[in-house]
Order: structure tokens, then C-alpha cells, then sequence
């Protein structure tokens, strides 16, 4: 069994909880950073390392899309 580990803000959170969800991946919220970052470890066999990287993408969409609305906010 593998381990990756996401740093979610908290805007972003529900999003991407309703992504590992609806991949049906084992999951635990492990804590918070410095910053309000939600630590969220994520259990994965070798043959869904494919569904990381696409997790990995996805919250970088989402960072993505966040800063454009706080860029257009200024």
C-alpha cells in the first residue's frame, strides 16, 4: 500500500472531497499546516497511481482557479 499526501486549502476542500469520493479511495484528514492547509493522506495500490496523478491535477485546477478569483478581486 502507497501514501500521498495533498495539501487542500480549506476553500478548496469541499471540491476535493467530493473527488475522492466519487473515486471510492481510503483516505484520512491527518491535520492542518502552518498556513490552514488541510493534510489529507490518500491510500493507493501501484495500479491506481494514475488516479494520484489525475487527484494531483485536479487540486491544481482548483488552486489555479482560486488565485484567478483573487487576482480579479484586486
Amino acid at each position: 500500500m502507497r501514501n500521498a499526501q495533498f495539501y487542500v486549502p480549506k476553500e478548496a476542500m469541499p471540491a476535493f472531497a467530493l473527488e475522492l469520493s466519487n473515486r471510492e479511495m481510503d483516505n484520512t484528514i491527518e491535520g492542518i499546516t502552518e498556513e490552514a492547509e488541510i493534510i489529507v493522506s490518500v491510500e493507493y495500490e501501484r495500479d491506481e497511481e494514475e488516479e494520484i496523478n489525475e487527484l494531483e491535477d485536479f487540486l491544481q485546477g482548483l488552486l489555479e482557479q482560486m488565485q484567478q478569483r483573487n487576482e480579479e478581486e484586486e
